[in-house]
């Protein structure tokens, strides 16, 4: 219960009692005084008087110092000492002066008030600056997304839109920040595609419909616990594979040099060679052509990428888009 009290109450109660205890003694010695007359034959009346007057110089003689050296403690060590520490909690300097009679502990209160203070704000300033990096990073990133033709959408671990430019908001009409994006983009869809990011892939490509009903091709990617989705409303167009454009310009070189020997008859080795080459730049033209069509194969995923796509099934709702393949 007396931990609940502040110091100056707690000094006051301890010269209370100390107090007490010097008036209970003076009792005791009166009550001994009066009995050691009493038995020497000392009139009553006259013992009371003396007794009396004895109790009242020795009590308020008592009491009065009692009083006053508990004022000077209250005023010069327990008030400051609050002070101090009440300082120290809000921050502020405390006053030197105030605690000239704590010896070194007023300038240490003032020292690690100040301490404090220094401490408090350059960490004010480390945030402020940190929240300025933050803020122009993010406007670098609006400005970059803002000019790319495609559609980009960040969204947090929950799923809720945290960034899109104005191509994502040609894209998906009605989209807003902290909006669900299966609200645009069926569950299905993102589902996944974050199977595939969970199976380890770095990023995949999509092709779905949205609400709407219009088809788009896109590429997810995990970004800090969120995902980023850039969008196009075309299909991505695949250059053509280095090693079929070497092949079709070998085969072009070995027939041009035939076709200037056709002035006269044509040998049959030189016309075996002729069909050969020709033959073979049917072949390489055709599986170009699939190449950019994106019919042929374009990359492998592991095994364990291709169950983790195929976890959604066509029955569940929202199934409506599929990943390509994997980064």
């Amino acid at each position: 219960m007396l931990t609940r009290l502040s110091l100056r109450a707690r000094v006051l109660l301890i010269f209370a009692g100390l107090a007490g205890a010097v008036l209970a003694v003076l009792a005791a010695g009166l009550w001994v005084a009066g009995a050691s007359l009493a038995g020497r034959g000392v009139p009553v009346q006259a013992m009371l008087d003396a007794l009396a007057l004895a109790a009242l110089i020795v009590g308020f003689g008592a009491l009065g110092m009692i009083v006053w050296i508990w004022f000077l403690f209250d005023r010069n060590v327990a008030r400051p000492i609050e002070l101090l520490a009440g300082g120290l909690r809000t921050g502020q300097t405390p006053e030197i002066e105030e605690a000239r009679y704590l010896a070194d502990l007023g300038p240490a209160a003032r020292d690690a008030a100040e301490a404090q203070a220094r401490s408090a704000e350059a960490l004010a300033d480390a945030v402020a600056e940190h929240a300025a990096d933050l803020q122009r990073e993010k406007e670098t990133l609006e400005s970059i997304l803002a000019d790319i033709g495609a559609g980009a959408v960040m969204t947090d671990p929950a799923g809720r839109v945290m960034f899109y430019n104005a191509s994502a908001a040609h894209l998906l009409p009605g989209i807003a920040l902290d909006r669900p994006i299966e609200r645009h983009l069926p569950g299905g869809a993102l589902e996944a595609g974050a199977a595939r990011l969970a199976a380890g892939a770095a990023a995949t490509d999509l092709t779905c419909l949205t609400s709407a009903g219009q088809r788009l091709w896109g590429r997810m990617r995990r970004v800090d616990g969120g995902t980023l989705l850039i969008l196009n409303d075309r299909p991505p167009q695949h250059p053509a594979p280095r090693d079929l454009l070497e092949t079709l310009r070998r085969h072009a070189a070995t027939l041009v040099p035939m076709l200037g020997a056709l002035e006269g008859p044509i040998p049959p080795a030189l016309a075996q060679a002729i069909q050969s080459e020709g033959q073979g730049l049917a072949n390489v033209l055709r599986e170009l052509t699939e190449a950019m069509s994106g019919d042929a194969t374009r990359g492998g995923a592991g095994l364990n990428e291709l169950a983790a796509g195929l976890d959604l099934a066509p029955d569940q709702p929202g199934w409506c888009c599929w990943p390509t393949r994997p980064a």
